[in-house]
């Protein structure tokens, strides 16, 4: 799963997935302006509580869906 937030005109992109091994699973924020950031979990609940956590917390920050339609395809 993929999502785009934006600040101002900032853009971060987060992305949860299985691992390459599908032993773990990942949770992956990315800002334009420094290098991906990967935290790894052994269980879906894990992933899930932190996932919360971030999301409450970038939400506090300002951080909002991203609204640009040219992302859809018609």
């Amino acid at each position: 799963m993929i999502w785009f937030l934006e600040r101002n005109s900032d853009l971060l992109i987060c992305e949860i997935r299985r691992s390459l091994d599908g032993t773990q699973y990942e949770f992956e924020t990315a800002p334009g302006d420094r290098p991906p950031q990967t935290d790894r979990y052994e269980s879906a609940s894990e992933l899930i509580k932190r996932y919360l956590q971030e999301q409450s917390t970038l939400r506090a920050q300002g951080w909002r869906p991203r609204s640009d339609i040219s992302l859809v395809e018609e």
